[in-house]
């Protein structure tokens, strides 16, 4: 879907990587959402629902980042030339195949 958008995923890394940086991953064996990943899935669910799938799949993850609209990954991927409306109707497309 993001590759038919025009979006190399190495572009799409090296943008976040430059925007977040990296480290080590903590010593916990559950580390707790941010409140903006529990919007985003919040808005990922709300998005099957709305286009009728019954479950959660990583095509409506995408889409609650960039619907979620302030954080670095719905910023990274607009950035890069992907648009909410066309993903979506991407999505749509895909599940009536």
């Amino acid at each position: 879907m993001l590759a038919a958008e025009g979006v190399r995923l190495d572009e799409l890394r090296t943008s976040a990587l430059a925007r977040t940086g990296s480290g080590a991953f903590p010593d916990q064996t559950s580390i707790p959402y941010t409140p903006q990943a529990t919007l985003v899935f919040e808005l990922a669910a709300g998005e099957a629902d709305l286009l009728g799938h019954p479950r959660i799949g990583p095509e409506h993850i995408l889409l609650g980042v960039m619907s979620e609209g302030s954080g670095i990954g719905s910023r990274v991927l607009s950035a890069a030339g992907a648009h909410l409306p066309r993903v979506r109707q991407r999505v749509a497309e895909l599940h009536l195949a």
